[in-house]
């Protein structure tokens, strides 16, 4: 009877466990589809390893995709107008995204900053 007693309890245990993990996961999958659907207020930024200064961010409502090595944004910026972004990074930069969704703000606010001393200036000479 005993051995019965801890076998329930085990399975109880691995049911509930198990159970977690699905919920967990359904969660993260219903985030993903909120961003995908531009529901999610969110804020991406991109910072150079080498001198800790941010090379590129960006508030808003926007759908993400990381494609190894590139990264998609795809911005709504009014009712039926968007904008894409495309960002390369590599080895010696660090990207993060966050949620904002407790700001209350417009619907098509967005904020985009370029650090443009981050750019090297060159000059073509055409002959």
């Amino acid at each position: 009877m005993k051995k019965k007693l801890i076998l329930i309890s085990l399975i109880l245990v691995i049911v509930a466990l198990v159970g977690c993990d699905n919920q967990a996961r359904r969660v993260n999958q219903n985030i993903v589809n909120e961003a995908d659907n531009f529901n999610l207020y969110r804020r991406v930024a991109v910072v150079n390893l080498l001198d800790n200064e941010p090379l590129f961010e960006l508030t808003g409502f926007f759908s993400l995709e990381d494609r190894g090595g590139r990264i998609t944004v795809t911005v709504q910026t009014g009712p039926n107008s968007f904008e894409r972004h495309i960002i390369n990074v590599n080895e010696f930069t660090f990207w993060i995204v966050e949620d904002l969704n407790e700001i209350d703000v417009s619907p098509f606010a967005r904020t985009i900053i370029i650090q443009p001393e981050m750019f090297m200036n060159f000059d073509i000479d055409v002959r």
